[in-house]
């Protein structure tokens, strides 16, 4: 069975078309993670968006790939507050975002210490 030139042309144009559309979908997001009141970069920081996530290089950089739309990025780091955010994803179209992170203030409890014999 021979297929006509023209069904062959069109199918491979297809099967380009269709292998370009779903490679242009994942977006390639960037930033720095810092402290809010120095300024000093985060080593280690998670950045996390579903089951996707990274962490930070000793310059509290990252880098994370993405499907395009709405997304929500979540950036945790020991002794800091949790930061969520929904972000828009367009597609071939890298974007970059940076984010501050402000220390906990965890208030702890008393403890009375007492001596004795035992």
């Amino acid at each position: 069975m021979k297929l006509p030139f023209t069904k062959l042309l069109f199918i491979s144009l297809l099967l380009s078309l269709i292998s370009s559309i779903a490679y242009s979908q994942n977006v390639k997001i960037s930033g720095i993670i810092t402290d809010a009141i120095t300024g000093e970069p985060l080593i280690g920081a998670t950045i996390k968006c579903g089951e996707t996530g990274t962490s930070t290089n000793v310059y509290g950089a990252y880098q994370l790939t993405l499907p395009e739309g709405s997304q929500e990025i979540k950036v945790s780091y020991i002794g800091y507050d949790l930061i969520k955010k929904t972000v828009i994803i367009i597609a071939s179209q890298d974007q970059k975002f940076d984010f501050q992170l402000s220390e906990q203030s965890t208030m702890l409890q008393t403890a009375t210490v007492t001596s004795g014999k035992f």
